[in-house]
């Protein structure tokens, strides 16, 4: 029998299972390029997400201090069953440690940039708009 580690390990993202070969994120997304997200690692034991309400109520006050959109979150109970779908279809029957992480989709808002020049005490704010970059073939 092969060892769970050696084996393929389905995700779920946005609610769908997929395969771990599916590309989710792309170069462009905030949570890549800064880091913009935040995570909760869930213990689970014998069938069940231990703490569950804690690390739920967890996620859903790091998504307000985020400024995070929590309209279109699952339901606390709909998590919970997509967590014990994803450990069961991963043929994981002993403890695991499972982690989910939130992130805005795509670039998000216009970003600033601050550059402060020499000799001046005033920052002058660019936005992604004001900054061409060539393109590239």
């Amino acid at each position: 029998m092969a060892d769970s580690r050696s084996r393929k390990q389905y995700l779920v993202y946005d609610g769908v299972l997929v395969s771990p070969d599916v590309p989710l994120l792309h170069s462009t997304n905030r949570a890549f390029r800064y880091g913009d997200g935040l995570f909760e690692t869930i213990r689970f034991h014998k069938g069940e997400p231990l703490h569950w309400e804690s690390h739920y109520q967890r996620l859903l006050k790091g998504m307000a201090v985020l400024k995070m959109a929590s309209g279109s979150f699952p339901s606390r109970q709909s998590m919970r069953d997509s967590i014990i779908d994803l450990v069961v279809k991963n043929r994981i029957f002993a403890d695991a440690r499972v982690r989910l992480t939130v992130f805005r989709k795509g670039e998000g808002s216009t970003r600033r940039i601050e550059c402060r020049c020499r000799g001046s005490s005033k920052p002058r704010i660019f936005t992604r708009r004001d900054i061409h970059f060539p393109k590239r073939d």
